[in-house]
């Protein structure tokens, strides 16, 4: 995978949408001087890293700066800004010291005018509060009554300790990037039409009828999290590239919850997965590692198959440490002769 590298340079113009549909593993921007950056320079880059450190942003359309941007992870550090003196939501995101949860990092950087507003603007209603900095919105519940994930105009959103919070699609035209932390329950019964990125930590689950039809996401993530029910059409026709589940349990889908579902590669590490009906045959790459299944049998119907320690919940535990993807025909031989080991 390629990788873009300014170091050390005179920059006169980053243009709009300089890398629009630009893939690379890292665009680096670093010790340079930049006179100008334009409207949504990273608008659809598909960059596993973007970094920029140490340098000098003299004018531009900050406020656009990273939107659209589909970095895994963003690390904004030591930079100077010629600020929008006025534009309280940029600049308070330029100068975030913490942004918990979020695969985006800013530290260090300053405006060239002290007298910048930095103070990110907020907004509550009668049971959650937000604050906004361009590009990243965190909200909280302030207190135990059902919640809706808020309409913003944001990539990322943050949300977290609710105790019932709906999902659904009206949360954010343009957002790409869902987190969801230490929250009793919540229910999924849509998604924003643009969501790429699904994080939810400490929390239990429960997908709706049709939760995730036709949705096209790089990432759905489980951190010691529960998903206590995949209802009827859940993942209908929904693709999927990376489904990550670690510490957590997946139980009780209804046979057609996977209709049409395509996984490209699914990771379970210290996991229990309870009655998954056909999620297995819809996934190209399993591993799984330290985990427990039940229904077995239906773990051979996925393409490839990867496992270290796995229990199956049958009459024994079987043990079987593996370096490589085994066709799944090996593996079934092996089961029915009770031979893994």
């Amino acid at each position: 995978m390629k990788q873009f590298i300014v170091n050390n340079t005179h920059v006169g113009v980053i243009e709009k949408n300089s890398f629009i549909n630009y893939s690379a593993e890292k665009i680096e921007i670093l010790n340079s001087k930049i006179n100008e950056i334009k409207t949504s320079p990273f608008l659809d880059a598909e960059v596993n890293q973007l970094i920029m450190k140490n340098n000098e942003f003299l004018g531009g359309d900050f406020k656009t700066m990273f939107y659209g941007t589909d970095a895994q992870s963003l690390d904004v550090a030591n930079n100077s800004f010629v600020c929008d003196q006025n534009d309280c939501e940029t600049n308070a995101l330029f100068m975030s010291k913490n942004l918990d949860h979020i695969s985006w990092n800013f530290e260090s950087n300053f405006c060239v005018q002290p007298e910048a507003c930095k103070a990110a603007p907020q907004w509550s209603n009668k049971n959650m509060f937000c604050r906004f900095s361009r590009s990243v919105v965190k909200c909280y519940c302030k207190n135990d009554s059902p919640a809706v994930v808020p309409l913003v105009n944001t990539s990322i959103l943050l949300i977290s300790d609710c105790a019932f919070l709906n999902l659904n699609s009206e949360a954010g035209l343009f957002l790409s990037k869902l987190y969801i932390v230490y929250s009793n329950l919540i229910l999924i019964y849509d998604l924003p039409r643009h969501l790429k990125s699904l994080t939810i930590l400490q929390s239990k689950v429960r997908l709706k009828s049709n939760a995730l039809r036709n949705a096209k996401l790089k990432k759905f993530e489980l951190i010691s999290s529960k998903i206590d029910s995949f209802e009827s059409f859940a993942l209908k026709d929904a693709t999927v590239e990376n489904f990550l589940v670690y510490d957590s349990s997946l139980e009780d889908a209804e046979l057609n919850a996977f209709e049409g579902t395509k996984i490209a590669t699914f990771l379970g590490n210290k996991s229990e997965f309870h009655k998954m009906g056909t999620l297995w045959s819809s996934v190209e790459n399993v591993t799984l590692f330290n985990s427990s299944v039940t229904e077995p049998q239906q773990l051979l119907t996925a393409k490839l198959l990867c496992f270290r320690t796995l229990l199956l919940l049958l009459t024994r535990s079987y043990r079987n440490d593996c370096d490589l993807n085994f066709e799944p025909q090996l593996v079934r031989h092996h089961l029915q002769q009770g031979k893994i080991s």
